[in-house]
């Protein structure tokens, strides 16, 4: 995926910029720490209208090509938290998320635009009797099993039309994916599961929540900041529509209004019809005009 990302960048036009930065996290204990710089931890969790959801003064790094963000992403996972258990040897006892921010600029246009790409990594759930952990390691099951039931009620809540509200906020771990849980973004989710019949009860559950996370639906959009020059492209054209069908409307009335044209009484209900819907294209054209003249107001 870096490396399909970095090969899109550099065979773009010459004139479209980019610049590229990651950053890696990890949720531990409910807790939110930088594998970047370990010293960093217990993050807040921001949203802006811009940014979206974002952490804040987690550690970032610009990267040019794949080679670079493959090292980055190495370095962190040495950094994560990981124990062995009776049922597996190396056991992540946290959740991590590596962040790729891209952003783009024309040069030509001033035109914009940026995206974020997530790898969330889950840890599993744990059964306490099966892994037999005790302790500080009993403290950390506990921690994932509560992030992983509170993403379970979000995707139910996605799932189920009579629910208006999702708790998103309940979990710094749904808080965390909530732009890609029937938000505005493109989402892919991999489960993994054992085959063995020791652990059947898990697999069944896994699969249930897979068949529940399939009928969520997100709405992907295009995160795009036009330029002043783009916008008021985009309002002359405005302005040229709402000129053309002025003057049809225009020509048309006065044509009905001489009497030159001695129609029938169904031929003047297809008029009217016809003169409703150029009023309704004209009125949605004058107020997508004023959109645009209030986004270069803004933009100026």
């Amino acid at each position: 995926m870096m490396s399909c990302l970095l090969e899109i960048i550099h065979n773009s036009s010459e004139h479209i910029e980019f610049n590229v930065k990651v950053s890696f996290l990890e949720l531990y204990n409910e807790k939110l720490q930088d594998l970047l710089d370990p010293r960093k931890n217990n993050f807040q969790i921001k949203e802006d209208k811009a940014k979206g959801i974002f952490v804040q003064d987690a550690t970032e790094i610009y990267v040019a090509s794949a080679e670079p963000m493959k090292q980055v992403h190495k370095s962190g996972l040495e950094s994560r938290t990981i124990v062995a258990t009776r049922t597996i040897e190396r056991s992540s006892k946290s959740h991590s998320i590596f962040i790729v921010a891209a952003a783009q600029k024309d040069t030509k246009t001033d035109a914009s635009k940026s995206s974020k790409l997530s790898f969330v990594d889950l840890a599993g759930s744990e059964k306490i009797s099966k892994t037999g952990v005790s302790g500080q390691q009993l403290e950390e099951a506990k921690d994932i099993n509560k992030s992983l039931t509170s993403l379970g009620i979000v995707i139910n809540a996605l799932t189920d039309k009579e629910k208006g509200h999702v708790p998103c906020r309940d979990s710094k771990l749904t808080r965390l994916l909530q732009e890609s849980l029937g938000g505005y973004s493109q989402t892919s989710l991999i489960l993994a599961f054992s085959m063995c019949s020791y652990s059947d009860k898990q697999t069944v559950g896994t699969l249930r929540f897979d068949a529940r996370a399939k009928s969520v639906k997100n709405a992907p959009m295009m995160n795009v900041e036009r330029s002043v020059k783009v916008l008021t492209a985009l309002l002359d054209q405005a302005e040229k529509k709402i000129q053309d069908q002025d003057n049809i409307i225009r020509g048309l009335q006065q044509l009905f209004d001489s009497g030159t044209v001695h129609v029938n009484s169904s031929f003047t209900d297809i008029a009217s019809t016809i003169k409703e819907k150029l009023d309704n294209i004209l009125d949605a054209l004058k107020e997508k005009s004023s959109k645009i003249n209030v986004a270069l107001s803004q933009t100026n």
